[in-house]
């Protein structure tokens, strides 16, 4: 139990992907989408962001395409 408090807590720990779960919290978002709120880093991190977000469980990715 405390491990997974510890990874979810570091999942919350950078400031990128808080600001994401506060972006997506009223509707769903593409990463080109999220991506454009983030100008400073690549689609490819906003990936990998949104990659440890999911495997918190505390996103849901629809992948498509």
């Amino acid at each position: 139990m405390e491990d997974e408090l510890s990874t979810v807590f570091k999942a919350l720990g950078h400031p990128i992907r808080r600001r994401i779960l506060d972006i997506i919290k009223n509707s769903a978002k593409t990463t080109g989408e999220l991506n454009e709120y983030f100008p400073e880093v690549t689609r490819y991190a906003i990936m990998k962001h949104l990659t440890i977000l999911e495997e918190e469980n505390l996103v849901v990715v629809r992948r498509e395409g």
